[in-house]
């Protein structure tokens, strides 16, 4: 989206924020009691991010967040014991699959 397509969409009517991720994703049966919380699910169920989105945008939500709260390049490779880089692509997967949601979303009848 650039910034004329936002500037009509913010003008045209209110807009709706997605939910409490953690939440819905805890009400699919996902333990999130760890340090990284929903973002332990950007390497362990990504599907499960996506339907997540999924289920806000057939809610009605304009705008969803990506998966990324608690997840920072040290925590992940901590939790994770992952490397530097396969931290910053897991952050940057958050982004993509808020779009891939949104992708699957705007094909939908």
């Amino acid at each position: 989206m650039n910034a004329e397509e936002l500037r009509h969409l913010l003008a045209d009517k209110p807009l709706v924020l997605d939910g409490g991720l953690a939440t819905e994703l805890e009400n699919q049966g996902h333990a999130l009691n760890d340090s990284l919380w929903s973002a332990r699910l950007l390497s362990d169920s990504p599907g499960a991010i996506v339907e997540t989105h999924l289920s806000f945008l057939r809610a009605g939500a304009n705008i969803i967040t990506s998966c990324s709260y608690q997840a920072t390049v040290d925590g992940l490779m901590k939790k994770l014991r992952v490397t530097q880089e396969r931290a910053e692509t897991y952050i940057g997967n958050s982004v993509e699959l808020a779009r891939e949601a949104r992708a699957q979303f705007q094909k939908e009848p």
